[in-house]
Protein backbone atom coordinates (compact mmCIF):
# COMPACT_ATOMS: atom_id res chain seq x y z
CA UNK A 1 0.00 0.00 0.00
CA UNK A 2 2.69 2.41 -1.08
CA UNK A 3 0.24 5.14 -2.13
CA UNK A 4 -1.02 5.39 1.47
CA UNK A 5 2.51 5.36 2.87
CA UNK A 6 3.53 8.14 0.45
CA UNK A 7 0.46 10.23 1.36
CA UNK A 8 1.17 9.88 5.07
CA UNK A 9 4.83 10.76 4.51
CA UNK A 10 3.77 13.85 2.57
CA UNK A 11 1.62 15.00 5.50
CA UNK A 12 4.09 14.12 8.27
CA UNK A 13 7.01 11.66 8.32
CA UNK A 14 6.04 8.36 9.94
CA UNK A 15 8.42 5.49 10.63
CA UNK A 16 8.05 2.42 8.44
CA UNK A 17 7.61 0.39 11.62
CA UNK A 18 4.64 2.52 12.72
CA UNK A 19 3.07 2.35 9.27
CA UNK A 20 3.49 -1.42 9.03
CA UNK A 21 1.94 -1.88 12.48
CA UNK A 22 -1.00 0.31 11.50
CA UNK A 23 -1.41 -1.48 8.18
CA UNK A 24 -1.73 -4.88 9.87
CA UNK A 25 -4.80 -3.56 11.72
CA UNK A 26 -6.58 -2.37 8.58
CA UNK A 27 -9.30 -4.21 6.69
CA UNK A 28 -10.00 -3.91 2.99
CA UNK A 29 -13.70 -3.57 2.27
CA UNK A 30 -15.42 -3.71 -1.08
CA UNK A 31 -18.47 -1.57 -1.76
CA UNK A 32 -20.78 -1.87 -4.73
CA UNK A 33 -22.19 1.26 -6.31
CA UNK A 34 -24.89 2.50 -3.92
CA UNK A 35 -23.49 0.80 -0.80
CA UNK A 36 -23.04 2.98 2.27
CA UNK A 37 -19.70 3.51 4.00
CA UNK A 38 -21.52 5.56 6.67
CA UNK A 39 -25.14 6.38 7.45
CA UNK A 40 -26.40 9.57 9.03
CA UNK A 41 -27.40 8.94 12.65
CA UNK A 42 -25.35 5.77 13.12
CA UNK A 43 -22.01 5.54 14.96
CA UNK A 44 -18.95 5.35 12.71
CA UNK A 45 -15.66 5.20 14.62
CA UNK A 46 -13.47 4.44 11.65
CA UNK A 47 -11.70 6.15 8.81
CA UNK A 48 -11.20 4.88 5.30
CA UNK A 49 -8.53 5.31 2.66
CA UNK A 50 -10.00 4.99 -0.81
CA UNK A 51 -7.91 2.59 -2.86
CA UNK A 52 -10.35 2.54 -5.75
CA UNK A 53 -13.63 4.30 -6.33
CA UNK A 54 -15.54 7.44 -5.47
CA UNK A 55 -17.48 8.30 -2.32
CA UNK A 56 -20.20 10.95 -2.12
CA UNK A 57 -20.74 12.58 1.27
CA UNK A 58 -24.20 14.06 1.81
CA UNK A 59 -26.83 14.75 4.44
CA UNK A 60 -30.61 14.76 4.44
CA UNK A 61 -32.34 18.08 5.03
CA UNK A 62 -36.12 18.42 4.65
CA UNK A 63 -36.15 15.08 2.78
CA UNK A 64 -33.62 16.46 0.28
CA UNK A 65 -30.11 15.09 -0.29
CA UNK A 66 -27.55 17.87 0.11
CA UNK A 67 -24.09 16.96 -1.17
CA UNK A 68 -21.27 18.03 1.09
CA UNK A 69 -18.28 16.61 -0.76
CA UNK A 70 -16.79 13.86 -2.90
CA UNK A 71 -13.81 11.72 -1.89
CA UNK A 72 -11.74 10.23 -4.69
CA UNK A 73 -9.01 7.61 -4.89
CA UNK A 74 -5.95 8.01 -2.66
CA UNK A 75 -7.85 10.13 -0.15
CA UNK A 76 -9.16 9.62 3.35
CA UNK A 77 -12.89 9.56 4.05
CA UNK A 78 -14.66 9.74 7.39
CA UNK A 79 -17.52 11.41 9.14
CA UNK A 80 -15.36 13.78 11.19
CA UNK A 81 -17.88 14.28 13.99
CA UNK A 82 -18.44 10.55 14.46
CA UNK A 83 -14.72 9.79 14.27
CA UNK A 84 -13.85 12.14 17.14
CA UNK A 85 -13.42 10.83 20.70
CA UNK A 86 -16.87 12.09 21.72
CA UNK A 87 -18.35 9.27 19.57
CA UNK A 88 -21.40 11.06 18.30
CA UNK A 89 -23.49 9.43 15.56
CA UNK A 90 -22.54 10.21 11.96
CA UNK A 91 -23.83 13.55 10.71
CA UNK A 92 -23.52 12.55 7.05
CA UNK A 93 -24.16 9.68 4.68
CA UNK A 94 -21.25 8.37 2.65
CA UNK A 95 -22.18 6.30 -0.37
CA UNK A 96 -20.16 4.62 -3.11
CA UNK A 97 -20.81 6.29 -6.46
CA UNK A 98 -19.07 3.40 -8.21
CA UNK A 99 -17.68 0.05 -7.11
CA UNK A 100 -15.09 0.99 -4.49
CA UNK A 101 -12.32 -0.57 -2.45
CA UNK A 102 -11.56 1.09 0.89
CA UNK A 103 -8.86 0.36 3.45
CA UNK A 104 -10.59 0.83 6.82
CA UNK A 105 -8.98 1.71 10.15
CA UNK A 106 -10.73 1.66 13.52
CA UNK A 107 -10.16 4.72 15.70
CA UNK A 108 -9.11 2.53 18.64
CA UNK A 109 -6.41 0.89 16.48
CA UNK A 110 -5.09 4.28 15.36
CA UNK A 111 -4.91 5.43 18.97
CA UNK A 112 -3.16 2.22 20.00
CA UNK A 113 -0.47 2.61 17.33
CA UNK A 114 -0.12 6.33 18.11
CA UNK A 115 0.45 5.53 21.79
CA UNK A 116 3.54 3.52 20.81
CA UNK A 117 4.79 5.66 17.89
CA UNK A 118 5.08 9.41 18.35
CA UNK A 119 5.39 9.87 14.58
CA UNK A 120 1.91 8.39 14.10
CA UNK A 121 0.47 10.63 16.80
CA UNK A 122 2.00 13.64 15.04
CA UNK A 123 0.55 12.51 11.71
CA UNK A 124 -2.92 12.14 13.25
CA UNK A 125 -2.75 15.63 14.78
CA UNK A 126 -1.57 17.27 11.55
CA UNK A 127 -4.16 15.37 9.51
CA UNK A 128 -6.90 16.56 11.90
CA UNK A 129 -5.63 20.14 11.55
CA UNK A 130 -5.68 19.82 7.76
CA UNK A 131 -9.22 18.46 7.88
CA UNK A 132 -10.34 21.40 10.01
CA UNK A 133 -8.71 23.86 7.61
CA UNK A 134 -10.35 22.15 4.64
CA UNK A 135 -13.76 22.29 6.35
CA UNK A 136 -13.34 25.98 7.14
CA UNK A 137 -12.33 26.78 3.56
CA UNK A 138 -15.28 24.76 2.31
CA UNK A 139 -17.63 26.73 4.55
CA UNK A 140 -16.30 30.03 3.20
CA UNK A 141 -16.56 28.72 -0.36
CA UNK A 142 -20.20 27.75 0.16
CA UNK A 143 -20.94 31.31 1.22
CA UNK A 144 -19.09 33.14 -1.54
CA UNK A 145 -18.45 30.90 -4.58
CA UNK A 146 -20.78 29.71 -7.31
CA UNK A 147 -21.48 25.98 -7.69
CA UNK A 148 -19.40 26.02 -10.90
CA UNK A 149 -16.41 27.55 -9.09
CA UNK A 150 -16.68 25.02 -6.25
CA UNK A 151 -16.76 22.16 -8.77
CA UNK A 152 -13.70 23.49 -10.60
CA UNK A 153 -11.87 23.94 -7.30
CA UNK A 154 -12.71 20.37 -6.28
CA UNK A 155 -11.19 19.01 -9.51
CA UNK A 156 -8.02 21.04 -9.01
CA UNK A 157 -7.64 19.98 -5.36
CA UNK A 158 -7.79 16.30 -6.19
Amino acid sequence: MESLFELIQHISPVSREAFDELFTKANIRHYKKGDFFARQGEPRWEIGFIIKGLIRKYFLFDDQEVTDNFHMENAFCADAASFMPQRVPALLNMVAMEDSEILVFQRADLEEVASRHHSMETFMRINAEMSYTFAFRRKVSLLKDSPQKRYEDMLVQR
